[in-house]
């Protein structure tokens, strides 16, 4: 609580590994990852700045970790903007797969509710929502599921976000999907052995709810080679109208006050 934090190579403010945890009333600039909140579960982040960062808060969930599949992440009321600061993350880091100008980013965790936040000026995309396929690393952990499921976001406010997108990845979209990018992108990669007719069950589809005027884009990525896919000129789902609804809101996380 109540923290700044700048001028790191991985992130500013981190938690891995954890259970129970509150990220509330910080600072976190000129980072390349502002807030992380990696393989973690029952996480609150709120009321927080991230700006100036190459990606602003990012929830991420990783293999070849003793814990996994993180999960139960609200993000909530927090200022995301101007996160354009460029990538110096050593090589091989996973944080250097962030494009510059990433307000928020969601990567394979499940059960991550996002709302109240305001998230803008962000050059590449305000809120990417991916699968680890994307990063095209490869996966060993065979108890590691690559997929972001059960994803909520509600009532926030993009605006001005995809204006410039930098960093391979967000080069490579930007041929696909066109300036500007929009406020919120989505992989579209999906588990097939949970695929019921063709689609997820509502509880492990991303929905979206009362953002306002933010712009949307799937591009349905089948989580082959990245290159090969976005050379097939593959169709965009612009709409959001498959993803509108609810989920259940995800319960506060609570610690006791005498550990606080």
């Amino acid at each position: 609580e109540e923290c700044e934090a700048e001028c790191a190579s991985d992130a500013g403010i981190y938690v891995g590994q954890s259970e129970y945890v509150l990220i509330h009333g910080c600072k976190a600039s000129r980072n390349v990852a502002g807030i992380e909140v990696e393989n973690s579960t029952h996480v609150d982040v709120y009321d927080n700045v991230a700006t100036n960062n190459t990606g602003g808060i990012l929830v991420f969930d990783l293999p070849d970790l003793p814990k996994k599949n993180g999960n139960s992440v609200r993000v909530f009321r927090n200022k995301v903007f101007g996160n354009n600061h460029e990538n110096f993350a050593p090589a091989g880091n996973i944080v250097a797969t962030v494009p510059p100008g990433t307000g928020m980013m969601i990567l394979a965790t499940d059960l991550v509710e996002c709302f109240n936040n305001e998230v803008k000026d962000n050059q590449t995309t305000g809120l990417a929502i991916i699968s680890y396929h994307l990063t095209q690393k490869p996966i060993q952990d065979k108890e590691y599921d690559p997929y972001p499921e059960g994803i909520f976001i509600h009532d926030n406010n993009f605006s001005n976000n995809g204006s410039n997108p930098s960093g391979e990845l967000g080069k490579l979209l930007v041929n696909l999907i066109g300036k500007p990018m929009p406020d919120i992108l989505y992989d579209g990669n999906v588990n097939p052995a949970k695929l019921v007719d063709g689609k997820l069950p509502e509880n492990l589809s991303v929905k979206l709810s009362n953002n306002g005027n933010a712009t949307f884009a799937n591009i349905q990525y089948n989580g082959k080679n990245l290159l090969a896919y976005l050379a097939s000129k593959p169709q965009i789902d612009r709409s959001t109208s498959a993803h509108e609804g609810t989920l259940p809101a995800l319960p506060a996380v609570e610690i006791r006050n005498d550990l606080r």
